[in-house]
């Protein structure tokens, strides 16, 4: 297959110097006018970054230039080498990006969604620099040599990438939906006749002290040795953070004087700073815990009688809301528990509810790693 360079191809147009935020914002359209939309290199033009009037002036006072689709506009810094579609229609940009318009005799033997998605991520490769400041030049654009199969063979492999759009873009409304779910929390904390003190229901159970990031490092099993998975909630979530050797978790259990220290799942976790009152199930067998959060173990009476699944569905928005701020700074303790009651509903109806939290969970991790498949593929140069 020849390979041609981009300027053999492509029209490069320039974008508007001086097309500031002030100069947008200054010449906003007026109400009964659609506006033209404004596109930058520093995103990733999917959305406009704003719209901008019909003859509207740079802040140099010049002439604003504005572009018909369908064409390329490729980013030249911040995100340069960003390269995306346009469709048909008006539209502007600034100067981070630039038009690439097909010639007039490559016309019918370049489509240009094919070409966006091909080399969506080849002009990276001529910037200046690979960091979030790289910059691609006009000289850089025009020379990058480029190969251009039949359009029959680019109609066909765009048509397979479209498919993988389509089912990309169902995968993220389930997973919205699926979100808003389990995001629903619907659970008051509030004392009444019919509820029990959170403390006679649970046992709040600190984790090891000292089991920092560079200690686990140092002490991650060797083949065969048994381990321990580490949880802990120092990150504003509440999740696994590695392994640590048993013998090196009994060690910090002696210095602290902490008989119990191992937890088996699956076990309800409430983060006591970070973000505090955050509630999760930890499903590990075997699990330690970082002293920044409470594993909660029900106590005798209550043994057999609580579904963590749905516990942390219905009551963690409560959880968050008694924390002592709802920044990421928070903190709460388990004297918290003395001031907190709850509802709990017969066990069979727990079960139900919290087998339906666990389908939806699996689910949304299983549609999310699908769509990050999908994303490998729509990644690479289809072939």
């Amino acid at each position: 297959m020849p390979r041609v360079t981009v300027a053999c191809v492509f029209e490069f147009s320039p974008g508007n110097h001086g097309l500031t935020e002030k100069a947008i914002r200054d010449q906003p359209p007026s109400v009964d006018e659609q506006g033209v939309p404004v596109l930058s290199g520093r995103s990733d033009n999917e959305r406009p970054q704003a719209w901008i009037r019909h003859g509207a002036t740079t802040v140099n006072g010049q002439l604003v230039k504005y572009y018909e689709g369908p064409c390329l506009v490729l980013s030249k810094d911040g995100s340069a080498g960003l390269l995306t579609f346009q469709g048909r229609g008006a539209f502007t940009l600034n100067h981070h990006a630039c038009v690439l318009s097909l010639r007039p005799e490559w016309s019918g033997r370049v489509d240009l969604q094919w070409f966006a998605w091909q080399y969506r991520n080849y002009f990276v490769r001529w910037t200046t620099s690979k960091s979030d400041n790289r910059v691609l030049t006009k000289e850089a654009i025009n020379s990058a040599e480029i190969e251009l199969p039949d359009i029959g063979v680019q109609m066909s492999q765009l048509a397979r990438l479209q498919v993988l759009l389509l089912v990309a873009s169902k995968l993220r409304a389930l997973i919205l939906l699926l979100q808003e779910l389990l995001d629903e929390s619907p659970g008051s904390l509030a004392a009444d006749d019919q509820s029990v003190p959170l403390n006679i229901v649970f046992d709040a159970r600190g984790g090891l002290q000292g089991l920092t990031e560079d200690y686990i490092y140092h002490h991650t099993p060797s083949t065969g040795q048994p381990g321990l998975d580490v949880v802990t909630s120092a990150a504003g979530a509440i999740s696994s953070f590695g392994r640590i050797s048993q013998e090196a978790a009994s060690a910090l259990a002696r210095q602290s004087s902490c008989q119990e220290f191992v937890f088996h799942g699956p076990a309800l976790v409430v983060a006591r700073n970070g973000k505090a009152g955050l509630v999760s199930v930890v499903e590990q067998s075997s699990f330690v815990m970082s002293d920044h959060a409470y594993v909660l173990l029900p106590r005798p009476d209550y043994v057999n009688k609580i579904d963590p699944y749905w516990f942390a569905h219905n009551f963690s928005r409560a959880f968050l809301d008694s924390s002592t701020s709802k920044s990421d700074n928070g903190t709460f303790t388990k004297l918290k528990l003395q001031d907190l009651a709850a509802r709990i509903l017969p066990l069979c109806e727990q079960q139900r509810i919290g087998n339906r939290i666990k389908d939806a969970t699996v689910l949304e991790h299983n549609a999310m790693e699908l769509l990050d498949s999908i994303g490998d593929l729509i990644s690479r140069r289809i072939s």
